[in-house]
């Protein structure tokens, strides 16, 4: 059946819903549950040992201490201590609900801003709604929504990141289109320059990204090395920060010389080619790639490159991948969640990359989906998206409709429960588990329970918050609920 007929045979349903309003409607409640359970956020992990530094330190003294004795991500201490500087628990608690949504926000504009840079001719509206789908299928595919969008520690190192990424490779791709006006080009060696002091992985990615784009550049176009430079700049000082001795003495050091490097490298391949086959086999992620591929609006693609360019910077970026892994490997033996969502970000870019150069002239003109064919297969794809138990989407709504209001007046109560604590003159604490068993907790904004052992950094920083010796937790949750127990 062709478009026409199908238009002539359907034509009071096919126009409803080939409305664009159905599908932003349907793109925004897909998004909205992240917007709307950041109401119960709370602070976890490490997020109170940086409150405990601003709130003696202040603020530039507090992101000092952490460069001359922790770390030199000196971009990341300058964003969350905008939140730990909070005066009282009730505004620090406005500041982290208020944070998530700024960083969605921001992942919105960003991503919507590398479009604008890679694709010119797409419309503000197509960019801001390719935008939307970027967003939801990032946090559809990362292992941990909580450590990317609501652990403020976690998020201002690799959301952060993630960012301003976006926002330098829209700036490159403006000067690689020949708009090498000053303010662009300042802009973007001071994105490069905050970018290197998120993480040391996005320092990484950006110092070797802007090496091989100069080095393949014309002799006239002479502002790739501004950007270049903000990004070498960024990274001597975070790799001369005494912080980061300070941080590797954590690490044993017989663990680092018992470690083979060819026994880790493995490890990082296999762990990272594992992840791919999982990321690869999503159904939502094969079914919007089809979309793309047969969509009209996305046939003005950028200029192909040279294929030795291309197949260079395809095999380098697979080596980066298999990479990136490695150093969290080698120093720890694990790779945290919040890793894999900086890795799953890069991985979605390059399969995209792919996407865009394979199907650059297949399928045939005549395969593409219309407009309106196009916006009814991206709605049925959202309801997926809102509909399947597996969906982070879905998982986010039913956290915020049946786990987080209880999980929120768990955490009040503790709170107020450590307060009289702390009245009382109680040096050490013990408190229960903010729930009983384990499928309460909301997975989408919760990282994890107190330990036993007061020695944990979430418990020696809620201890130190509360002006306290110790606390821990008298008991973990259950992982099993034993529902026909007499």
């Amino acid at each position: 059946m062709n478009p026409g007929e199908l238009g002539r045979r359907g034509k009071p349903w096919f126009r409803l819903a080939a409305q664009p309003a159905v599908e932003w409607a349907l793109l925004a409640a897909a998004l909205l549950p992240f917007v709307l359970i950041s109401a119960y956020n709370h602070p976890t992990d490490d997020d109170f040992q940086g409150a405990v530094f601003a709130r003696h330190l202040g603020f530039w003294a507090g992101i000092g201490e952490y460069y001359q004795h922790w770390t030199g991500r000196y971009t990341s201490s300058f964003f969350y201590g905008l939140a730990y500087e909070a005066p009282s628990l009730g505004a620090w608690l406005v500041a982290l609900r208020l944070a998530p949504v700024l960083l969605l926000g921001a992942l919105l504009t960003a991503t919507q801003f590398a479009l604008g840079g890679l694709f010119p001719p797409l419309s503000s509206a197509t960019r801001w709604r390719a935008a939307g789908y970027g967003v939801l299928l990032y946090l559809c595919g990362i292992p941990s929504v909580a450590s990317a969008l609501y652990w403020l520690s976690g998020s201002a190192v690799y959301t952060t990141g993630i960012i301003l990424t976006l926002g330098l490779l829209g700036v490159a791709a403006r000067l690689q289109r020949g708009l090498a006006r000053p303010g662009w080009v300042v802009l973007g060696g001071i994105t490069a320059f905050l970018l290197a002091g998120t993480n040391e992985l996005s320092m990484l990615l950006t110092v070797v990204a802007l090496v091989g784009w100069c080095c393949c550049q014309p002799r006239g176009r002479r502002r790739w090395p501004v950007l270049l430079l903000g990004a070498g700049l960024g990274a001597a000082v975070t790799l001369m920060a005494p912080g980061n001795v300070a941080r590797a003495a954590v690490v044993s050091t017989s663990a680092l010389l018992s470690s083979h490097l060819l026994v880790v490298g493995a490890k990082s391949v296999y762990l990272t080619v594992a992840h791919w086959a999982s990321w690869g086999s999503s159904g939502l992620l094969l079914l919007m790639t089809l979309l793309v591929a047969l969509s009209a609006e996305w046939s003005a693609a950028p200029r192909a490159s040279p294929a030795y360019r291309w197949w260079l910077a395809a095999g380098s970026g697979v080596g980066v991948l298999l990479v990136l892994p490695l150093p969290t490997l080698w120093l720890t033996n694990e790779v945290p969640a919040r890793v894999w969502n900086l890795i799953y970000f890069v991985f979605l870019a390059g399969w995209f990359a792919v996407v865009f150069r394979v199907f650059r002239q297949v399928p045939p003109a005549g395969w593409k989906l219309t407009k309106a064919q196009g916006s009814i297969c991206r709605s049925i794809w959202l309801l997926l998206v809102l509909l399947s138990q597996s969906s982070a989407v879905h998982r986010a709504y039913v956290d915020l409709a049946f786990k987080a209001p209880g999980y929120n007046l768990a955490q009040h109560r503790r709170y107020q429960l450590l307060e009289r604590a702390q009245q009382r003159r109680e040096r050490q604490v013990v408190v229960p588990p903010l729930l009983a068993q384990e499928y309460q907790y909301p997975a989408t904004i919760f990282l994890h329970e107190l330990e036993l052992s007061p020695r944990d950094i979430a418990n020696s920083g809620l201890a130190d918050y509360f002006g306290l010796d110790s606390v821990r937790v008298s008991a973990l949750p259950q992982r099993v609920q034993r529902h026909f127990e007499q």
